[in-house]
């Protein structure tokens, strides 16, 4: 059976997608980019997959290939529920998920990437768990590949079991227990909304995360590793450019969710930790080690300088963790030391 084959003009209105009346329980959702060394594996990848309740589609969207990938995948014969879209132009993968999210037809989305990997049973646990807890959003186990090194390094996750409603969620954010990481969890569709993801560079993911889960009445966690993240150069994440000062769109979104409940409703050592080591540490990171080719550097210090505090600094002392204020202090008041250790230490590990 071929793909069913869809040409979408980006540059107009929102489309309209032909509704035929099949609802699949799960669309899995590809956005592709030059993967042409990717199709074949993440396609038997996807066959590999274990049936789930209500079956499954997948959409693929093309992002404006030049490597011949579009044209493979429109004449592919599979056994897949499959539908593949051609997008007129390069638009980033963050609207090329939106793109995908307003063709899908199942009633949860599973988000992947092409060059990564995942065992047989992981939308079946993800889908189970779902419809066992009637969850908005399923979070489960993944690891991360590092390619040069061969080290496997488990991604952040709540702890296994665990239920949260949407305050419970952002607290879970603001702790990093819920990180931007789409691959590891599974969305009820009506809550993830039409366009999910913002044009940001490589932080889209982590903004729709604490927006979703802002807006999911239930979410919870399960045992099974359902993903393996391959980090190599030249992935989306690990390209020539950074965009941190994206980072502080989601800080800022965040601060906006908890606002909305009320910010004393959370531990005033969470907000400081996560706008710290979530944000801003992470950001600072991304400029020393991209240096000239990170986009917005400059204003991504000042942010940092307004964002810690000497009051943030002692609410950490406050609660013992005396680590994390000296590093929050070296972030504020000598950066230039911190930036050669990380640089030092990257240098060993990479």
């Amino acid at each position: 059976m071929s793909a069913k084959t869809i040409r979408v003009d980006v540059g107009g209105e929102h489309e309209t997608p032909t509704d035929d009346g099949r609802a699949p329980a799960v669309s899995v959702i590809i956005p592709v980019f030059n993967a042409l060394g990717h199709l074949e594996s993440c396609i038997a990848g996807l066959q590999s997959l274990l049936p789930v309740d209500g079956g499954f589609e997948v959409i693929i969207v093309d992002d404006g290939s030049r490597d011949g990938s579009g044209e493979v995948l429109s004449t592919l014969n599979t056994t897949l529920d499959l539908t593949v879209l051609l997008l007129s132009a390069n638009v980033g993968a963050a609207e090329a998920r939106n793109v995908a999210i307003r063709h899908a037809r199942g009633e949860y989305l599973w988000m992947v990437d092409a060059d990564d990997r995942w065992p047989a049973h992981a939308l079946r646990s993800l889908h189970d768990a779902a419809r066992a807890h009637d969850a908005d959003v399923v979070i489960a186990q993944a690891q991360r590949l590092i390619v040069a090194s061969g080290e496997r390094v488990p991604v952040s996750a709540p702890r296994p079991g665990a239920e949260f409603d949407r305050q419970g969620a952002l607290a879970a954010v603001l702790r990093g227990e819920i990180r931007g990481h789409l691959w590891n969890k599974l969305f009820r569709r009506s809550v993830v909304g039409q366009s999910p993801f913002p044009r940001l560079r490589s932080k889209s993911d982590y903004f729709a995360v604490i927006d979703i889960a802002a807006r999911s009445d239930r979410s919870v966690t399960i045992t099974d590793s359902v993903y393996e993240y391959v980090y190599q150069a030249g992935s989306i994440s690990n390209s020539s450019i950074a965009t941190p000062l994206d980072l502080f769109a989601c800080y800022d979104r965040a601060m906006a969710a908890i606002d909305d409940f009320g910010r004393e409703e959370f531990p005033p050592v969470d907000v400081v930790r996560f706008g710290y080591f979530s944000i801003a540490q992470i950001a600072l990171a991304e400029t020393w080690r991209f240096g000239d080719r990170a986009v917005g550097a400059d204003e991504v210090r000042a942010r940092v300088r307004r964002l810690i505090t000497v009051r943030g600094i002692a609410t950490l002392v406050a609660h013992r963790r005396l680590r994390e204020a000296a590093l929050a202090a070296a972030m504020r008041f000598a950066p230039g030391i911190l930036r050669r250790v990380f640089l030092a230490q990257r240098s060993h590990r990479w």
